[in-house]
């Protein structure tokens, strides 16, 4: 994947960022398992998060610009969230941008506020409770799989991301 055309102009530090996201994903395939649908924006999540907790340490971090201007115009991250189809079922690099975004962002609040790795994996056994085999959860599943883990409702979580993206709280590394 790494000696892809395309990736061999990017910075080693990206280069070895995408190596980190996507081992992420192969270590998580033993939590999610494959019987059940889970969040799109759950996996893409973490290995954003991971990704951004390694180039984190060279000082970089996540540009959230093109994501705050979303969130003010009104973004529905419960829809991404309740996604499972691949890619969240956008069309558009700069849909699938956002998405992408919002999935790091909503897991970078989690963790940080709700309740650490702890709460994050409480959270991947609830999407996994609830069972779905086809389609996209609803959302009063998405509320109870995230009121059940941290103790708020998905909207509380998303509405806390929307005001750190907008108030620029993405300007340092994690």
């Amino acid at each position: 994947f790494v000696v892809l055309s395309q990736w061999q102009r990017a910075q080693d530090i990206q280069r070895r960022s995408v190596v980190v996201h996507e081992l992420t994903h192969a270590g998580m395939s033993g939590l999610f398992g494959g019987a059940y649908r889970y969040s799109t924006s759950l996996s893409e999540g973490i290995a954003q998060y991971e990704e951004e907790l390694y180039t984190g340490r060279a000082g970089y971090y996540r540009d959230l610009t093109d994501l705050a201007a979303a969130y003010r115009g009104g973004y529905d991250s419960a829809a991404r969230w309740r996604s499972t189809g691949v890619l969240w079922g956008v069309h558009g690099s700069g849909a699938v941008s956002l998405a992408y975004n919002d999935a790091f962002a909503i897991t970078r609040i989690l963790i940080q506020h709700h309740g650490g790795f702890s709460a994050f994996r409480k959270v991947v056994r609830g999407y996994l409770k609830v069972r779905l085999t086809n389609g996209s959860f609803t959302q009063a599943q998405l509320d109870r799989i995230f009121r059940s883990a941290t103790g708020a409702r998905f909207t509380q979580a998303s509405d806390e991301t929307h005001a750190w993206v907008i108030a620029g709280g993405w300007h340092t590394p994690l």
